[in-house]
């Protein structure tokens, strides 16, 4: 799975409050966001009234590209620059001996 290490709660207005925040390598994968803050655009395009499948799709790409987020906290707007990164790669495949 290749996206920004975001945790997300979809609220009844339609807006997307972040939980938290992954880690990647033992540090926050977006050290800018904090719990509470909310997500309202990815790269230009809005979160809010986006359906959770139309966000986690903004959110993702290829491992090392940067998204541009929007969020609010305390009534105001900024933007943070987060990378994707790769989380919950697959194991392995295990191979049978004959």
């Amino acid at each position: 799975m290749d996206f920004v290490g975001l945790i997300l709660r979809p609220e009844p207005d339609q807006r997307y409050t972040i939980l938290g925040v992954a880690d990647y390598d033992g540090k926050p994968s977006v050290p800018d966001v904090k719990a509470g803050d909310v997500l309202l655009g990815v790269d230009g395009a809005p979160a809010t009234g986006a359906t959770m499948g139309q966000v986690w799709s903004l959110l993702g790409g290829i491992p090392g590209q940067t998204r541009s987020l929007t969020v609010e906290r305390d009534g105001r707007h900024f933007t943070v620059d987060a990378t994707v990164h790769r989380f919950l790669s697959a194991a392995p495949k295990k191979r049978k001996h004959p």
